[in-house]
């Protein structure tokens, strides 16, 4: 396999010497060594966390792995030939080795199944390999015409991907691809609820999608989706569960996650699973890289997240708490400055919902910002014991 001993180690030794922007550039799939992986997954978690990536820090991190990694770790932190200021350079390079690599690995897959597959299908498998390069994402704007031409022709009411609430797909036209999407309220209002419910319209019309969690843990979230499946009539359980073991629904669950691993975990869904959106739950529990105050933490991680659903060209649904403020006031119905910590949230966003609870079990979705088209509210009716939305009659 294609790769290159001393520009990872060129990359790792820079980032012992303070170069940060490295870790914007990289992540851990690119070194092909498994132990430069393994370093440079613990100094990318040094850094999300905002503690320092020095010897020190990182010696203490791989105590109890010292003995296996040995004598590369220690040639790392007596490494004096390499320009901390070249990090870049050298990351740029060892991106290119690695998409190299990827290259290399796909054609050996096409190889091995070229003597037994459709001719059809080889050629798709073929032109794949040239889709990333073909012209690094620049065309003429007369290249897009037709395609949104053709699309005012056929009067379509849903262009995107349907959440399963009509009334919100017809403001939203679906959840479009390249679309950050904030869905903000205050603790215990349903936010959770709602992300699971249209992560499982989508899967149960045979979309994959991708769910972080931050907050609720892989059981919490799999008695939901079951209570939501079956209605509450546990007759049926059994088959809710095949029915659940069937949806092409990717979990991620951890109390911790920093924007590169959520990076590198949704270019993997996208790459193995062909994921189509993209659920975070809930934007101010993942770590950032320490700043001087926590809005400029949050603006430079919400820009990052937007960059990423543009990258993937699928929608993001990011989940996100609301001041407490709210709370203080004799109207309580939410506005945009009511979202937490950072201005910057509602300057990203391409759209911005609120939950706004009427009753126990009336909670009314406000669409308070839609970037490319109409605003407005929404009824729904929340039955919570089966973790349940539906719209209002």
């Amino acid at each position: 396999m294609i790769w290159d001993k001393e520009t990872e180690q060129a990359v790792l030794s820079a980032i012992l010497q303070g170069n940060e922007e490295v870790f914007s550039l990289l992540e851990p799939g690119d070194f092909f060594n498994e132990s430069h992986r393994k370093i440079f997954t613990a100094m990318l978690s040094l850094y999300e966390e905002g503690k320092p990536v020095d010897p020190v820090t990182l010696r203490e991190k791989f105590k109890e792995e010292r003995a296996e990694l040995g004598a590369l770790t220690d040639e790392l932190f007596t490494h004096g030939a390499i320009i901390p200021e070249n990090g870049k350079h050298y990351a740029e390079r060892l991106r290119e080795i690695s998409e190299r690599r990827r290259l290399q690995e796909r054609c050996l897959e096409i190889a091995q199944k070229a003597p037994d597959l459709p001719l059809e299908n080889l050629y798709k498998m073929v032109d794949a390999l040239y889709k990333p390069i073909e012209n690094n994402g620049v065309k003429r704007l007369g290249d897009y015409a037709e395609e949104v031409a053709q699309r005012l022709k056929e009067k379509k009411a849903i262009y995107g991907l349907p959440t399963g609430f009509s009334k919100l797909d017809y403001l939203l036209s679906g959840l479009q691809g390249g679309n950050l999407i904030i869905i903000a309220s205050r603790p215990s209002v349903g936010k959770t609820a709602l992300a699971l419910n249209m992560a499982l319209n989508l899967a149960i019309l045979d979309y994959p999608v991708g769910f972080f969690s931050l907050e609720m843990s892989a059981y919490e979230l799999t008695l939901r989706a079951l209570a939501f499946l079956s209605s509450g009539d546990l007759k049926g359980l059994e088959e809710m569960v095949k029915k659940l073991q069937s949806l092409p629904l990717y979990l991620s669950e951890r109390p911790t996650l920093g924007y590169v691993e959520l990076r590198s975990l949704a270019r993997e869904l996208r790459r193995k699973w062909k994921v189509q959106a993209f659920f975070l739950d809930y934007l101010q529990l993942m770590t950032t890289p320490h700043r001087e105050t926590r809005n400029q933490e949050l603006e430079e991680l919400i820009g990052k997240i937007k960059a990423l659903a543009r990258e993937l060209e699928a929608p993001f649904i990011v989940l996100s708490q609301l001041n407490r403020k709210v709370d203080g006031r004799e109207d309580k119905k939410p506005v945009l400055s009511d979202l937490r910590d950072s201005g910057a949230i509602e300057q990203a966003a391409d759209v911005v919902a609120f939950l706004y609870p009427q009753s126990a079990e009336r909670v009314d979705l406000i669409l308070a910002k839609h970037r490319n088209g109409p605003t407005g509210e929404i009824s729904l009716t929340f039955r919570k014991e089966f973790c349940l939305f539906e719209e209002a009659l």
